[in-house]
């Protein structure tokens, strides 16, 4: 779901941002070296030390995904834009199941520059509350990593 300014999954939307996230409880995930203070020194997760990130963010059509793209790419932040044929998302407002047609886009940078991307992409999305995910990347092709390095040094 993502909510568009003046429409009903905008207003749904803007109330959920005030519910605190649900308490996580990672005793049942299995443990990296890195997750002891001991082993790295500072106790973080491996995949919050990741050098990589994906964006995933969603638009209401191709050529506003393409637009947002663009300014990304052009100002460094971002090293390529995936964007995928429109999809269909399903969710449910006032009880009543809505169906919305969407773009799906998957930006490749680094982590350092994640906040910089949402902030510059934020203002020219078109939905009251933009979806932006930042999801680490563990691993990869050396020299692809090396490429997205190099096409995000700003």
């Amino acid at each position: 779901m993502s909510p568009r300014a003046g429409d009903a999954e905008g207003r749904m939307c803007a109330h959920l941002n005030n519910i605190p996230p649900p308490p996580r409880d990672t005793r049942h995930l299995p443990r990296h070296h890195c997750h002891s203070s001991s082993a790295c020194g500072d106790g973080m997760p491996a995949a919050e030390k990741s050098e990589f990130v994906l964006v995933y963010s969603v638009f209401p059509n191709r050529a506003v995904a393409e637009k947002i793209a663009r300014v990304l790419l052009d100002a460094g932040l971002a090293a390529c834009v995936n964007i995928f044929p429109p999809m269909v998302s399903l969710y449910e407002w006032q009880g009543k199941l809505e169906t919305s047609r969407e773009t799906a886009a998957i930006i490749k940078t680094r982590r350092a520059l994640a906040n910089q991307l949402i902030e510059t992409a934020r203002p020219l999305h078109p939905y009251t509350v933009p979806c932006f995910l930042v999801l680490p990347v563990e691993g990869g092709n050396a020299a692809f990593l090396d490429w997205v390095r190099a096409q995000t040094a700003v």
